[in-house]
């Protein structure tokens, strides 16, 4: 027998015992089957034959024994023997000298490892500030870059500008014109 068919076995047995328990306890087989959701004839064969059914699934099984109140675990256990209490074994002394050199040579490691986490922490927020001010700094040529274009534009618009005319009265002399003769105008001098 292997020992899935073993466990089966240790199963039946338990629900057998059980079924065979209630009728013991004046409980009619109609009344048992209800239980277990199986009909009369189903209750009488297993008492019969001091065994289930070998074509019973599994899941089947389960919900007997969850009807009947049994813990599969606890009825797998109750045939294991207990082991036996093993001492605990002492450890050698040279082993756990070893032991502990190599706990606090990774102890110092970790604390090494950490203090270099933090500079690589301080460089890179002094990198950072740097580049703040790099950024600030480039901002501020591009700036001044910016209005020394905008003024250097408006010089040349300015240049290029024709100058406006002079409006400026400016009195004619008759030497200018000879060909004409000279105009006289009334309340003028």
């Amino acid at each position: 027998m292997n020992d899935a068919e073993q466990v089966m076995a240790q199963v039946w047995s338990r629900i057998i015992g059980e079924v065979r328990k209630m009728r013991d306890d004046k409980y009619t087989l109609e009344r048992i089957g209800s239980i277990l959701g199986v009909a009369k004839p189903t209750v009488q064969r297993w008492l019969e034959n001091n065994a289930g059914g070998e074509k019973t699934a599994f899941i089947d099984v389960l919900r007997y024994l969850k009807a009947l109140d049994i813990d599969l675990k606890d009825l797998l256990q109750e045939d294991e023997p207990e082991a036996p209490e093993v001492p605990a074994a002492q450890p050698d002394s040279a082993l756990l000298d070893e032991a502990r050199a190599e706990n606090s040579r990774m102890a110092l490691e970790l604390v090494g490892a950490q203090r270099d986490l933090l500079q690589a922490r301080a460089r890179i927020i002094e990198l950072q500030d740097k580049m703040l001010e790099l950024e600030k700094y480039s901002a501020e040529v591009a700036d001044k870059a910016r209005r020394a274009l905008v003024a250097a534009a408006a010089s040349k618009k300015a240049e290029a500008a024709p100058a406006p005319a002079q409006t400026a009265k400016r009195r004619l002399a008759p030497s200018q014109f000879p060909d004409l003769p000279p105009i006289h105008l009334q309340g003028a001098d």
